[in-house]
């Protein structure tokens, strides 16, 4: 059935859950086969026989060996010894106004693709082959290293951002989200954060800036200034996981103050509040007796 296939593009094929299963395909008999492009999951059992070259860095494995083989060392565009097909660029201005002239191009001979000409109120920050990316795949007038089956057509679009945009890269931590980046246009810009799952069902927090969850939390919707980011910078935030069996309870530390002769002096202590507590969750302290006195509170802090 598939004699006469040429091309697969296997970047859309994805686990089916965050334990990392896979689907397993098999193209060893699929002769006419020379070009395959690989996603961080796609799983293969075999290759027809021959060398491999990927193109991005010109690593070279038999059909064989390039089948068992997973993770990065698989990712890339392969394509299969003496396989040398000329296709085409369009560029689409996504957008934006104008027009550019296709070009062709073939692995023997990279292309530098040309000087974005494209007009829109927006900066240009590169060409993708996705219309929605977030990080573009080549900067304007860079050398291009994609391939295609010969005689078809791939499309670049021009992606755009605003002038003080930054990045938000969201690292799972041990879990998995759908979002890793999110492009935000400024400070004004509404920013619905992704939440992520666990392999061990464990329950999400939030997002925090520090790995070990010390730093700023952040969960649901916000808006860009609350990062503080300059333009064309990134935010890094890592997914906060908390064991279900090992929670406890919620300590919220509040002050009172008394009036000394120096002036105030604070003087903490803690409430027990009994009963778990979601992150993020609105405790209500009662208000302190006395002229001088005030509720003031730490960090909320997770026991186990």
């Amino acid at each position: 059935a598939c004699g006469k296939l040429e091309a697969v593009d296997m970047r859309q094929i994805q686990s089916s859950s965050a334990t990392g299963d896979h689907y397993t395909l098999v193209f060893d008999r699929c002769n006419s086969l020379s070009l395959v492009i690989f996603g961080p999951q796609a799983k293969t059992s075999s290759l027809p026989s021959g060398n491999w070259k990927r193109v991005e860095d010109g690593k070279t494995l038999s059909g064989s060996a390039l089948g068992s083989t997973t993770g990065s060392n698989k990712v890339g565009t392969w394509i299969k010894e003496g396989y040398n097909p000329t296709f085409t660029i369009a560029f689409n201005p996504n957008g934006a106004t104008g027009t550019m002239e296709p070009v062709t191009a073939n692995l023997a001979n990279p292309v530098t693709l040309p000087k974005c000409t494209f007009e829109s109120e927006l900066d240009f920050a590169g060409w993708s082959t996705d219309p929605n990316a977030i990080i573009p795949e080549y900067e304007d007038e860079s050398v291009f290293n994609g391939t295609t089956a010969s005689g078809q057509t791939i499309t670049l679009y021009a992606i755009w951002k605003s002038e003080d945009s930054f990045l938000v890269h969201y690292n799972a931590n041990g879990g998995y989200s759908d979002v890793q980046w999110q492009r935000v246009n400024g400070p004004e810009d509404t920013v619905t954060m992704p939440t992520a799952t666990h392999p061990s069902n464990y329950e999400f927090l939030g997002w925090n800036t520090k790995e070990d969850g010390s730093g700023t939390y952040y969960s649901g919707t916000v808006q860009g200034s609350v990062f503080n980011a300059e333009p064309d910078t990134t935010v890094e935030l890592y997914a906060q996981f908390l064991d279900p069996a090992k929670r406890g309870k919620l300590i919220v530390q509040h002050y009172m103050e008394k009036p000394t002769c120096d002036g105030f002096e604070t003087s903490p202590f803690a409430t027990d509040l009994a009963g778990a507590y979601n992150f993020g969750t609105e405790i209500i302290v009662p208000e302190t007796a006395g002229p001088h006195d005030y509720p003031g509170f730490i960090t909320p802090s997770i026991y186990s």
